[in-house]
């Protein structure tokens, strides 16, 4: 999910010329990793980055398209581990509501979201590369609930072998909430006067 949303980021954001995309785009990365963080120093450089380059009102709509997307998308992400939970304690593949009922949310809000015009090249560029990500999300999710059930590792996408296990499966829905809260104050344009930043 976390690459939809980076490309939902890159294709909305490429009206802004002089914005740095790839800049911003490796903040929100780090910002929503499990293992993740947010310095002050990082949310400073996002914030400078938007406001140098980008209006008032272009700031406003971004950062709210982007935090519902986000949010969105760590809801998907925490509800397919507690399915992995789930699918670890009964033995077998288990999906629930809430996951089901997301994904197709989640879906349709990207779609509905789309900044272009629908029938130009721009319209279809987005969708195809957001279908092709969510395809491949999908995938993820059911070898991570596969590999839950029947207690064996699974590969990553970047290649590692990883052990899918109940303390693992916790760690992760912790780091998931904790990402939440991370997100939550990257996106408050008022989190150093709220003291929510630490040093």
């Amino acid at each position: 999910m976390k690459k939809i949303l980076l490309i939902i980021f890159l294709l909305v954001s490429s009206s802004f010329a002089n914005v740095d995309k790839h800049f911003l785009e490796n903040i929100i990365k780090m910002t929503m990793a499990v293992d993740g963080t947010l310095s002050k120093k990082m949310y400073q450089d996002f914030w400078n980055e938007l406001r140098r380059n980008a209006s008032t009102n272009e700031i406003k709509a971004i950062t709210l398209a982007f935090k519902k997307s986000i949010i969105t998308s760590s809801l998907v992400s925490r509800e397919t581990w507690r399915s992995a939970l789930k699918s670890y304690v009964q033995e077998k593949i288990v999906k629930t509501k809430e996951l089901e009922n997301l994904i197709s949310q989640n879906f349709n809000n990207v779609i509905n979201s789309n900044p272009y015009e629908k029938g130009t090249k721009e319209y279809n560029s987005f969708f195809q590369a957001f279908t092709k990500r969510h395809e491949q999300s999908i995938r993820n999710i059911n070898s991570l609930l596969y590999a839950a059930a029947h207690k064996q590792e699974m590969k990553t996408q970047d290649g590692r072998v990883i052990k899918v296990d109940k303390k693992m499966i916790t760690q992760v829905l912790n780091g998931i909430d904790n990402s939440f809260k991370r997100i939550d104050i990257l996106f408050d344009a008022n989190a150093i006067e709220k003291k929510l930043i630490k040093e």
